[in-house]
């Protein structure tokens, strides 16, 4: 009976161990979505940004030169443009081409995001599975020590 008890109790230890994994799993891909979909965002407004800058050549613009501070500056070459290639690199490319790679950085952010919600999906999953087999095991538990007692 003590055996079984001890097992019981290792059974209930593992599960609640399990389900903070799941849990801390769980918080950690949703700050990832919403980093990818901050990025996302940054990325829909920078295309449109790039389609519409032929509308402001030779044109006073803000730009943006650090947290909450811009440079009132004149767009005098709206059909080259410098792109953050990652990794701080920076490229210049003509309208065409740096359209196309924020396309391509749109769609791979599109299927990070995918991936990421098929992933929170299943730990959601297995999180209610742990939760509903920790709670059986507590049960198990409660009622071998109201046995026990009798």
């Amino acid at each position: 009976m003590a055996e079984q008890k001890g097992r019981q109790d290792s059974d209930i230890a593992s599960l609640q161990y399990a389900q903070e994994y799941y849990q801390s799993r769980y918080i950690a891909i949703e700050r990832s979505l919403e980093e990818a979909y901050n990025y996302l965002s940054e990325l829909n407004e920078t295309k449109e940004s790039i389609s519409n800058a032929s509308k402001i050549s030779n044109r006073n613009i803000l730009t943006p030169i650090g947290s909450g501070a811009y440079l009132n500056a004149k767009m005098v070459d709206a059909d080259r443009f410098v792109i953050g290639v990652g990794g701080g690199f920076f490229v210049e490319k003509d309208v065409s081409d740096a359209s196309a790679f924020t396309d391509r950085s749109i769609k791979s952010q599109n299927e990070l995001i995918g991936r990421l919600t098929k992933s929170k999906e299943e730990l959601e999953r297995m999180i209610i599975e742990t939760a509903s087999a920790l709670d059986e095991a507590s049960r198990a538990d409660e009622m071998a020590g109201h046995q026990h007692h009798h």
